[in-house]
This record gives C-alpha cells, sequence and structure tokens, in this order.
C-alpha cells in the first residue's frame, strides 16, 4: 500500500519507583523547582511547542488544549513541576499523571493523599527550552517526577519515546528506566489535490 517505517517508538518503565529518587539528580544550584497552577495553560503550552518544535510525532498544542489537560484528573497542575532559573523564568517542567490499572484517571488532586487501588504514573511531557539545555534540568525533572509519582504511592511509572532522541532516552535510562515494548510506526505520504 506504500507504507514505509517512519519511527520506533520505545515505552519505558520504573517499576517500584524510589521515593529519594530526586536525590540522584538534584537541581543545578541556580535553579529552583514550583508546583503549576491552573493559570498556566498559556505558559506551558509556549514551552512545550518550544521544546518539541520539529521533532516526529509532535502537533503543537493550544493554550485552550493544555488548559483541558490542566483540568483532567490525575493530571491536573498538583503533577505539573516546573523549573526556574534565578530570575525566576521557566527553563524546564515535567508534567506527570496518574491512572488505575484500568486507565481510568486516580482518585483526587492531592498529590500527597494516598491512592485506593493499584495505579500506574505516566511522565506524561518533559522539556527543558532549548537556552538551557546541557545544565541537568532534564535529568533533575524527571528524577523530580518520579519520586512525586513513588511518594504518592505508584507501583509503576511508565513513558514513551522516540528512539531516535538520543539526549532523552540517555536521562531515561540513567533514571532507571527499561524498555518493555517497542512499536514501530509507518507513514503514508499523502498527495495533496
Amino acid at each position: 500500500m506504500g507504507f514505509s517505517p517512519a519511527e520506533r517508538i520505545l515505552w519505558m518503565a520504573i517499576l517500584n519507583p524510589s521515593t529519594d529518587a530526586a536525590s540522584r539528580f538534584p537541581m543545578p544550584a541556580s535553579f529552583s523547582i514550583r508546583r503549576g497552577s491552573h493559570s498556566e495553560g498559556e505558559l506551558l503550552a509556549e514551552m512545550q511547542n518550544e521544546v518539541f518544535e520539529g521533532s516526529w510525532g509532535y502537533s503543537p498544542n493550544s493554550v485552550e488544549e493544555v488548559e483541558a489537560r490542566l483540568r483532567t484528573p490525575g493530571s491536573g497542575p498538583e503533577r505539573l513541576i516546573i523549573a526556574e532559573d534565578a530570575q525566576g523564568r521557566a527553563a524546564a517542567f515535567n508534567w506527570t499523571r496518574i491512572v488505575d490499572a484500568e486507565g481510568r484517571p486516580a482518585e483526587g488532586d492531592d498529590p500527597s493523599a494516598p491512592l485506593a487501588r493499584r495505579t500506574v504514573g505516566f511522565i506524561h511531557m518533559t522539556g527543558v527550552l532549548p537556552g538551557y539545555r546541557g545544565a541537568g534540568l532534564g535529568s533533575a525533572t524527571v528524577a523530580a517526577g518520579v519520586a512525586e509519582l513513588a511518594e504518592a504511592g505508584v507501583e509503576e511509572v511508565r513513558l514513551e519515546v522516540v528512539e531516535s532522541n538520543d539526549v532523552a532516552l540517555r536521562i531515561y535510562r540513567r533514571a532507571g528506566f527499561e524498555t518493555w515494548q517497542t512499536i514501530q510506526w509507518y507513514e503514508l505520504p499523502l498527495e495533496r489535490v
């Protein structure tokens, strides 16, 4: 039919994540982390679109899409970590979500509340703005997200990453993620009418 291999997607996971994950990759000295808020849809959309511009399979997010996700149980602002530089400028982010074993959002918005049933945490999206890359923010924000998910009681943390994203793969592997499934994506060029 004319389809050709496009990219491989890796599903990675950490079983029994550690609450001290962040201590292995601390935030660089000139940066701090803070919790996100419901009012940060525009900031987060701008950051995501800048971080992932030109990445395979990424379609820019609108502010409305990000705001809708921030209102979704299990992935609201209590699951958003933003790293800021010494001047308070956003430099990186890690956005997680929690679902139960059937994929339903976990109950409650309080990240410190214990979970009532088996749950899985996801690194939904993480990124470092281009001007801040190479400072250790990717490792630090991913580790902070894993630690928070562990503190919430998840039994597993999962993520998906494009296999050709060498930088992200290095960060995830150093954090303890292992590949458990590989999916080959195919594409078919469509002629414009």
